[in-house]
C-alpha cells in the first residue's frame, strides 16, 4: 500500500486533481492507524508543510499524533505528551478563537503527566479554562463540558488537599450546570 502512495506522491503537481497534501494526510493517517508513530509524525509534517491554509484543525492533528504516541509508548511517554502540551500553548497563542479548548487540551495533558495531582500540572490551565468560562452567558454545551470537568479537576485538588470548603464551594458551581452530578453532590455531604 505505501508503495502506491509513494508512487502517487511522484506523480501528483500542482494541477493534479488529488493534492499533495491530502496524499499526505493519508499516508500519516494510514502510519497513525498501525501506530508507526514516527512515520505518522514524519508524513504529517510534510503534510503541514505543503498544505496551504492551515486551520486549527490541521495543526492541532498533530499534538493527536503526540498524544496517542505517548500513551501507546510508555518510554515515550513524557516527549510526546509535553509535544502535544507545548503545541496546544502555541495554538492558543496563534488562533485566539481556540484559546478555551486549546488550554483544556493542555489542562488534560498535563493531567497525564501528573501521578495523582501531586505536581498540580493541570491546575493552572484548569483554572484559566474557569476563568474564561464561568461568567460567559451564553455558553455552549461543549462549553459546559469544558467547564464542569475543569471544576471537578479544581474541586477534586481541593479535596486531595485537604479543602473541604474550598471542594464544596466548587461543587456548588457545578451542581448549577448540571444538578445530579454524582461527585459533586458526594463532596456536599463531607463534614
Amino acid at each position: 500500500m505505501y508503495a502506491h502512495y509513494d508512487k502517487a506522491l511522484e506523480l501528483v503537481n500542482d494541477q493534479s486533481m488529488i493534492k499533495r497534501w491530502a496524499i499526505l494526510k493519508s499516508v500519516s493517517d494510514s502510519y497513525l492507524k498501525e501506530k508507526e508513530f514516527e512515520n505518522a509524525i514524519k508524513y504529517y509534517e510534510q503534510y503541514l508543510a505543503c498544505k496551504p491554509n492551515l486551520n486549527f484543525d490541521d495543526e492541532e492533528g498533530m499534538a493527536n499524533i503526540y498524544s496517542k504516541y505517548g500513551d501507546a509508548e510508555p518510554t515515550k511517554k513524557k516527549e510526546m505528551i509535553s509535544k502535544a502540551i507545548e503545541l496546544f500553548g502555541t495554538l492558543a497563542e496563534k488562533y485566539p478563537v481556540q484559546v478555551v479548548y486549546a488550554t483544556f487540551m493542555r489542562a488534560g495533558l498535563s493531567n497525564k503527566l501528573d501521578d495523582n495531582m501531586k505536581n498540580n500540572l493541570a491546575k493552572a490551565d484548569y483554572q484559566k479554562v474557569v476563568d474564561l468560562l464561568a461568567n460567559k452567558a451564553d455558553r455552549t454545551k461543549g462549553e459546559d463540558t469544558m467547564l464542569k470537568t475543569s471544576y471537578h479537576y479544581l474541586m477534586y485538588n481541593a479535596f486531595l488537599n485537604k479543602n473541604t470548603a474550598g471542594a464544596k464551594e466548587i461543587a456548588e458551581k457545578i451542581l448549577v450546570i448540571d444538578p445530579e452530578y454524582k461527585s459533586a453532590l458526594e463532596i456536599l455531604k463531607l463534614k
